[in-house]
């Protein structure tokens, strides 16, 4: 007969990561009963770990999924969070490379709210080549997530996709030649398109309307660029090349952010930005701004807080377009 000191469970939390402390024995029940205890203790199934994501099956129905596979992933239906999303919720992770998600024009409804959560769609690192765009008669709509779509990872295509309503709608995350063609980031409240550090990612034929901050947000950006597109009444700048999120403050920011180097706006309407239409912050150079018109935004149309405009190179704009500096073509 097992004449052993009772073992006790002290503590059972569940952490972030879903792992479980472990049994804490007392000591005179280790001394007595080491033999029964250890077996006992590695067969213990609440020490199992963190949950597997799930995958996402070919025709995605709802959300709360993750693709670990190369493919084409269908989506015909409407989804929402609130029939459930996965542990970062999410509604669909990709984290392989060579994933197509074709969207029926239908909506991807996050759980919305002063302050919502997660990412309708998010590219992981993994998912090089990922491609996501709508079919059918319209666009897909993305609406009330932190994050309507995020792009960490290389040569990512999201097109003809209406990302409005939420906190950021396109956020571009130490991206690579990420590209959102042919698509609408409009009513967010925050920034409509965000580039974040990264390199080499373009915003075309897009429209950016009515976010409460930027239109579009160049923090950190290299060799990136917009261009063929609209940036319309939005609570700041149209768009911003800088790092402070009350820009532009003609000055470094606190604490140090990376300059954004070398990028470049082309062929865009800046109309009706309370702030600026197109605004550079001091050290951000190297910028090509060409063919822009527009107009009637709040202080200039066109703004440069760069002695002489340092490096940056204003050219075949509307001479139509207010500018502070006599440097701005």
């Amino acid at each position: 007969m097992n004449q052993c000191t009772p073992v006790r469970r002290f503590g059972s939390s569940t952490g972030y990561l879903g792992h479980r402390w472990r049994w804490l024995m007392l000591a005179a029940a280790i001394i007595a009963c080491v033999a029964v205890s250890l077996p006992a203790l590695a067969d213990d199934s609440s020490d199992a770990g963190p949950a597997k994501p799930i995958p996402c099956a070919t025709s995605i129905t709802a959300c709360g999924c993750t693709i670990t596979k190369a493919g084409l992933y269908e989506i015909f239906t409407d989804l929402t969070s609130a029939s459930g999303v996965n542990k970062s919720h999410d509604c669909i992770d990709v984290n392989a490379a060579n994933v197509v998600i074709a969207i029926n024009t239908d909506t991807i409804t996050g759980p919305g709210g002063g302050a919502p959560v997660g990412v309708g769609i998010h590219l992981m690192k993994k998912a090089t080549n990922a491609a996501v765009f709508a079919f059918g008669a319209g666009t897909a709509d993305i609406t009330g997530w932190a994050d309507g779509i995020e792009d960490d990872t290389t040569n990512a295509m999201v097109d003809n996709v209406d990302i409005n309503h939420n906190t950021i709608g396109m956020f571009f995350n130490n991206a690579t030649n990420g590209q959102f063609n042919d698509s609408d980031a409009s009513n967010n409240t925050n920034v409509g398109v965000l580039m974040l550090k990264g390199k080499g990612n373009t915003v075309n034929d897009c429209s950016m309307a009515a976010n409460d901050s930027y239109g579009v947000w160049f923090k950190g950006a290299v060799t990136s660029q917009v261009r063929d597109s609209n940036v319309t009444s939005n609570g700041r700048s149209g768009i911003y090349i800088g790092c402070s999120s009350a820009g532009p403050i003609g000055a470094a920011c606190s604490p140090a952010f990376p300059n954004s180097i070398g990028n470049r706006v082309h062929n865009t309407g800046a109309t009706s930005n309370t702030g600026s239409g197109i605004a550079i912050d001091l050290g951000d150079t190297l910028t090509l701004v060409s063919t822009i018109s527009g107009g009637s935004n709040t202080t200039f149309d066109l703004l440069d807080e760069n002695p002489s405009c340092d490096h940056n190179l204003w050219f075949g704009n509307s001479p139509l377009l207010t500018r502070n500096k006599g440097c701005i073509d």
